[in-house]
């Protein structure tokens, strides 16, 4: 069986290539899942861990989640 679709239309690398917040919120716990599961350091798998908690909590209610940029400032 092979897939027939095609994500040449939306980089699906890139989050800010969704316009609503928790479609960006599901892509960015997507990659944060493959690097929490391919990293060896125990202590960067715990830091992936718990942004992934804060990841899922924030797709389950977005109007209450607090948005940070990338740097730590509230937006």
């Amino acid at each position: 069986m092979t897939d027939e679709t095609s994500d040449h239309t939306v980089d699906l690398s890139d989050p800010s290539e969704y316009e609503d917040i928790v479609s960006q919120r599901a892509i960015a716990f997507c990659h944060l899942a493959k690097v929490a599961d391919s990293v060896r350091d125990e202590q960067v798998k715990e830091q992936c861990l718990i942004m992934l908690r804060k990841l899922n909590a924030s797709i389950r209610a977005p109007s209450t989640a607090e948005v940070r940029s990338i740097d730590g400032g509230q937006l």
